[in-house]
């Protein structure tokens, strides 16, 4: 089947399948679909792959509804699969408070702006990166991480030396996905998005 490539007929497809599921599971899936057939007829070729994690080593913001969407995925989890991410996150959780409390006092500016907070939290990895370069939540990553493709590994000459990712490619309907998060979010009462390691470290996400 063709898919209408068209933001309203992406806001249908969303709309009807938010009947079955919260809003941001279905925003996500309909956001799978129409990406693979926007690569499919712009051929579009994307080099990100698994174990590829250059774009993982920096802070991820998120909205509450992503958040929900992690903690209720992580909860689903196996047992010993639970624990190994909550054990394996905890030391960069740690980390994070550390430096937060340190930054308080000095810093709140850089705290509420998450492109300094970014820029200032460069090259750690986020606390779902798994030893192999996988993301332990990968089913449930937020939107940014859905988003950040590149058609070169950022492994590669010549970004590799420059100490940066390569460019990020944008899709329409990726453009379309993140305009409707931010819709909805903010009618929910969202004041922005908020790094994933501060949600980790509150209830009723706490790892």
């Amino acid at each position: 089947m063709t898919l209408e490539m068209t933001r309203e007929a992406f806001t249908r497809a969303v709309e009807e399948r938010a009947k079955r599921s919260s809003f941001t599971r279905a925003l996500y899936d309909t956001l799978d679909e129409y990406q693979t057939a926007e690569r499919e007829a712009t051929a579009t070729v994307v080099a990100c792959s698994r174990g590829c994690s250059w774009c993982c080593h920096q802070m991820v913001c998120v909205f509450p509804g992503e958040m929900r969407e992690i903690t209720n995925h992580i909860n689903k989890l196996a047992g010993p699969i639970r624990r190994s991410l909550r054990e394996r996150a905890r030391p960069i959780l740690k980390k994070w408070v550390e430096w937060f409390k340190q930054r308080l006092s000095v810093a709140e500016e850089q705290l509420r702006n998450p492109i300094l907070l970014a820029q200032a939290w460069v090259g750690k990895p986020c606390p779902m990166l798994q030893e192999d370069g996988s993301c332990g939540i990968y089913a449930a990553r937020p939107l940014v991480c859905r988003t950040t493709t590149s058609d070169l590994r950022c492994d590669q000459i010549p970004y590799k030396d420059k100490g940066v990712h390569a460019q990020q490619m944008r899709l329409e309907c990726e453009i379309w996905t993140n305009n409707l998060l931010m819709d909805h979010e903010y009618a929910n009462g969202a004041v922005g998005a908020t790094p994933m390691h501060h949600f980790f470290n509150q209830r009723p996400h706490k790892l």
